[in-house]
């Protein structure tokens, strides 16, 4: 299992991607998730899209997510940090989106 995040363009061209198989996006079952606004909407199985205009919000989540990690997981901050920089080009960039994908 893991969750695939890609950049994508108006297109739908795919501009740089991560794939998440340390499950660091992952909620383990009974995990609260109320502080999270749209992280906790990662659907592991199916595909979630976000656009430019809620990146404010899961730059936010991702920060809260990272701090959660435990110190030793390098993977799953590894993987944070690398969608933090695909969030921050959404961001900045008009029509873009982070599509996660699961499987």
């Amino acid at each position: 299992m893991a969750i695939e995040v890609r950049l994508r363009d108006w297109a739908w061209a795919e501009i740089a991607s991560v794939i998440d198989s340390a499950l660091a996006l992952i909620f383990a079952l009974g995990e609260d998730t109320s502080r999270y606004r749209l992280l906790k909407y990662v659907d592991p199985y199916g595909r979630t899209i976000f656009n430019r205009s809620q990146m404010d919000d899961l730059l936010s989540d991702l920060a809260i997510r990272y701090e959660s990690l435990q110190p030793s997981d390098d993977d799953g901050r590894e993987v944070i940090r690398k969608v933090v920089e695909l969030a921050t080009i959404c961001k900045e960039t008009t029509d873009r989106f982070l599509d996660f994908e699961g499987d």
